[in-house]
């Protein structure tokens, strides 16, 4: 699977710094694994966007036949939704320091294909400094 992540940063004052991200990606109820993959740390300037490519397979993964033909149904007719979650670190810079690098987890999903394909984004929640 192909999918890209846009990180936007709309503040002209802070630099984002990313760690190394692990990406995981399931669909349906019953969270069938599409496949994971790591992205390379990166920089997210002030007022930037950035557009990272992701691509995920999974092989010999056994699955019902009830949900194979549910994934299948969902693809062919684009109502198939794809839920993403990503494990990163992120930290800021501000006047030219740099502060920390804490854990963050966002996770995408709740929108089908045919919308991802009209122009609708995913809805993405952050979770930072969540115990």
């Amino acid at each position: 699977m192909v999918a890209r992540i846009e990180v936007r940063n709309p503040n002209e004052k802070i630099i984002y710094h990313f760690g190394e991200s692990k990406v995981e990606t399931t669909t349906g109820d019953e969270e069938v694994n599409l496949g994971s993959t790591s992205l390379p740390k990166f920089t997210q300037e002030k007022g930037n966007a950035t557009s990272l490519k992701t691509v995920t397979n999974v092989n010999n993964e056994l699955i019902e036949d009830r949900i194979g033909s549910k994934i299948l149904h969902q693809f062919t007719s684009k109502k198939l939704k794809v839920k993403m979650n990503v494990k990163t670190r992120v930290g800021i810079g501000v006047a030219g320091m740099k502060i920390g690098l804490l854990g963050a987890e966002v996770l995408c999903g709740g929108v089908t294909l045919k919308e991802t394909e009209s122009g609708e984004m995913p809805r993405c929640v952050m979770k930072i400094l969540q115990w």
